[in-house]
């Protein structure tokens, strides 16, 4: 591995890491209220030949009785090609773990190549609880 890989990836990690510390202090800030779980962010990246790179952050406030969230993950991708808007989420749910377990947070990270002349319209992040929507946060793109 080359030093400037190297340094590039130090990179990364460093961004991620002042992210977080950014999340955590806004959070810090302001505690909200307690039992509520929240998509914090959802951070949305393109590669080369259709390729993107997801990173979500959750947080929840543990209540009395609430030690714990526990429920799933729903990604909706859509995406243009030829002029049609087209459903692409199975290329994220490809792999993905959609069950979740946060006890304070859970970062997710994940990818997918989109169809060849295809391009990105929304990804959208939803967490469900049964069959109650629990939060949900669009990326920007």
């Amino acid at each position: 591995e080359s030093m400037l890989a190297k340094a590039e990836a130090l990179e990364r990690e460093n961004s991620l890491l002042k992210e977080d510390l950014r999340l955590f202090e806004r959070l810090y800030a302001d505690p909200g209220e307690a039992g509520g779980l929240r998509v914090e962010s959802v951070k949305l990246s393109s590669g080369q030949d259709g390729r993107y790179h997801y990173r979500v952050m959750l947080s929840f406030r543990p209540t009395g009785q609430m030690r714990d969230f526990r429920g799933r993950l729903e990604y909706k991708v859509l995406s243009q090609r030829a002029g049609r808007i087209e459903d692409v989420s199975a290329l994220v749910l490809a792999g993905a773990e959609l069950k979740l377990e946060v006890k304070n947070f859970l970062r997710r990270e994940g990818g997918f190549v989109l169809p060849e002349g295809a391009r990105l319209k929304s990804f959208e992040v939803k967490v469900w609880q049964g069959d109650t929507l629990k939060a949900q946060r669009l990326a920007q793109i």
